[in-house]
């Protein structure tokens, strides 16, 4: 069986397709003379969640006993987490004696220099998912500090000019204060959004 995933966001920034996993695995198929090869899909779905449809079809294939091996074009495409990959090669994979295959990392679990490999690329995965987000959050807090514009929106209670720098907007922090203060009177939400509509 051979396993292909791409999210919507990978096709934006990678240009991974579909259509190339496919035709990697199918040729790799071919090399072995493996006629019998059935593809699985995942279009536009995280590679961090563990129920997609296609991911869980190739599950349930793979404990039926109908499947020798599971073929995919890349590590990253089986997941993006090391636990959820381990997991599926220790629990589905391996109890019942199915290969795990990915052209990219050239990874064959059939050999023990394979099975390494296979726990190395995992950590590495991870490590890149985690690198990424922390970078993110690092530069969202630098952005933060030097009151800069995050994101395509500005955050009410400021205005932005045209580099992205942020000013208070006084009408709006005066709105901010009055919600607040109503709030801190025991005012429900509601009774405070009748009373903002009624100041308008």
């Amino acid at each position: 069986v051979g396993y292909i995933r791409v999210s919507s966001q990978e096709q934006v920034d990678l240009g991974v397709s579909l259509e190339r996993q496919e035709a990697m695995i199918r040729e790799f198929a071919k090399s072995k003379g493996w006629a019998d090869l059935e593809i699985i899909s995942d279009k536009g779905l995280s590679g961090f969640k563990d129920d997609r449809p296609g991911f869980c079809e190739l599950q349930g294939l793979c404990l039926s006993g109908r499947v020798s091996a599971v073929i995919v074009a890349d590590l990253s495409r089986l997941s993006r987490s090391v636990r959820s990959t381990l997991a599926f090669i220790e629990d589905v994979l391996n109890k019942g004696g199915i290969d795990f295959i990915s052209l990219s990392q050239n990874i064959d679990t059939s050999t023990p220099i394979g099975k390494m490999f296979l726990m190395f690329s995992s950590m590495m995965a991870q490590f890149y998912r985690d690198d990424i987000s922390y970078k993110t959050k690092t530069a969202i807090a630098h952005k933060r500090k030097n009151g800069e514009k995050i994101g395509r929106h500005v955050e009410f209670g400021f205005s932005a000019d045209s580099d992205g720098k942020l000013t208070a907007n006084r009408k709006e922090q005066e709105i901010i204060e009055l919600i607040v203060r109503l709030r801190q009177g025991g005012q429900t939400l509601q009774s405070i959004a009748i009373e903002l509509m009624r100041l308008q």
